[in-house]
């Protein structure tokens, strides 16, 4: 392997705070596919994609109203069980620190 650490520049993007996962003791890359799972659900829930299409078929936004309340009751529960569920399948794996 290729010592990548010298390569590393200074940057103003914000550190990734691991402190808290290593107390839960949660795979980085599980983390952020939980980021990752739970904004997509944010997305189903308040379907702003869904926008153009109520001036295309001309309705109103209380017409899908139905719809995202029946996208809330399914899919919560589920997402978060899975995410739950799933974040046993990645083993913990501690960072290394140079």
């Amino acid at each position: 392997m290729h010592a990548t650490l010298p390569l590393m520049r200074e940057s103003d993007f914000p550190a990734i705070n691991r402190r808290r996962l290593e107390t839960l003791q949660v795979n980085l890359g599980w983390a952020v596919q939980t980021y990752n799972a739970t904004e997509a659900l944010a997305n189903l829930i308040h379907p702003f994609w869904m926008l153009p299409l109520l001036g295309i078929l001309e309705l109103k936004a209380r017409d899908i109203v139905g719809y995202c309340t029946l996208q809330f009751v399914v899919h919560v529960p589920l997402v978060l069980f899975l995410v739950w569920i799933l974040n046993y399948t990645i083993p913990y794996v501690a960072p290394i620190r140079p």
